[in-house]
């Protein structure tokens, strides 16, 4: 833990430092020269790891033990049990992960796409999830606007787990937004970070972050992507992993879909429907695919099929939700709730597939919409 968390001692530079002294415990008590001596080590580094151990290396350690697991949170590391077999098999696995909840057991699937999707890809998005997670397979996402939201947004309604691996700390929600909907992954499945508990969500952290999603699925799926988009380097990630990438086909004059189409041309099989995945899972060697899958009960929590008549907030609130899409201010103004009231409201009736975000930060019935 202690060598993981040192500034400039990434995943690369532990694995290294473990293979040349055997251990991390005997790098982190190895001389200067000794650690000068290891292929890739900096002056620099060296004197980061110097300074992090100070005058008591075991002392140290243990304060750097005792505030990682200073929280609702556990840290594997990278020799534990508990840590999962698809990272281990990664070119750079983090030496440690922060995880809030529980990780999925077997193959898993990754829906990943634009931060700026359309209503068709959140709807597309959104239906993968809740089909994948019905069929027992775990999704995973990165908690992010749009596709992301979308997809754990279904797995959970799906009554499936769904994995959150986050480009910030452990204890940081990304968006704010998504506060709600975190707390539910992590009740349902599981928040998961290589980041120590304060980092915050730097634009730098993501790419690292993406090779976790793709590398802790059997298939990456590609809903929207622009030209430029993030989710093009999960794709790319998840190939040189030796992963399966997919892609959701889209309109050719939408922007957002100009990278999907690109993957199809290129040879990634298209997405017509969760049964596409689920047959590419059963197409993968022993141990990747899928062995038997469950149907998973209904979910907890869920809000009763009453229509618009529904009382209390949750039901005011589906009621204040217009045709044309309302925003939180909006809703706010026609309920006379508290905002705070309003999101929790949005979250659930989000999670019982009545209501959908979409850009703009306005918000729309899903049924209006059709399914």
């Amino acid at each position: 833990m202690a060598l993981a968390l040192t500034p400039g001692i990434g995943a690369r530079r532990h694995r290294v430092l473990v293979a040349a002294f055997g251990s991390a415990a005997a790098a982190w008590m190895a001389s200067a020269s000794a650690l000068g001596g290891v292929d890739g080590m900096t002056p620099k580094s060296v004197e980061a790891v110097l300074a992090a151990r100070g005058g008591d290396p075991h002392a140290a350690a243990e304060r750097c033990r005792a505030g990682a697991e200073d929280g609702p949170w556990r840290l594997i590391c990278l020799p534990e049990q508990e840590y999962p077999d698809q990272l281990r098999e990664l070119y750079d696995p983090p030496a440690v992960i922060w995880v809030r909840g529980q990780l999925p057991v077997g193959p898993c699937v990754a829906v990943v796409g634009s931060r700026r999707a359309t209503p068709y890809g959140l709807r597309v998005a959104r239906r993968l999830a809740e089909e994948l997670a019905t069929a027992g397979v775990p999704v995973i996402s990165g908690l992010a606007r749009g596709i992301d939201t979308a997809a754990h947004v279904g797995a959970l309604a799906g009554g499936g787990p769904t994995v959150a691996v986050l480009g910030c700390g452990i204890d940081r929600v990304y968006p704010p937004e998504n506060r709600e909907l975190s707390t539910a992954v992590s009740q349902r499945g599981a928040l998961m970070s290589e980041l120590p508990p304060g980092f915050a969500p730097l634009a730098g952290h993501f790419p690292a972050r993406n090779r976790l999603i793709s590398g802790l699925a059997a298939v990456t799926v590609i809903v929207e992507a622009g030209e430029r988009s993030g989710a093009l380097i999960t794709a790319d990630l998840a190939l040189e992993q030796g992963r399966e990438v997919m892609a959701v086909p889209g309109n050719i004059t939408s922007p957002t879909s100009v990278g999907c189409n690109r993957l199809i041309a290129q040879g990634a099989r298209p997405v017509l429907s969760a049964a596409d995945v689920l047959e590419e899972l059963g197409r993968l060697p022993a141990g990747r695919g899928v062995a038997a899958v469950s149907s998973p009960g209904g979910m907890d929590g869920r809000t009763s099929d009453d229509g618009r008549g529904a009382v209390g907030p949750t039901g005011r609130v589906l009621a204040a939700v217009t045709d044309e899409g309302s925003s939180l201010d909006d809703i706010v103004a026609a309920t006379g709730l508290s905002a705070r009231e309003v999101s929790v409201a949005l979250t659930a009736l989000q999670l019982d597939g009545r209501v959908e975000a979409v850009p703009g930060g306005r918000f729309v019935s899903f049924s209006r919409q059709g399914r």
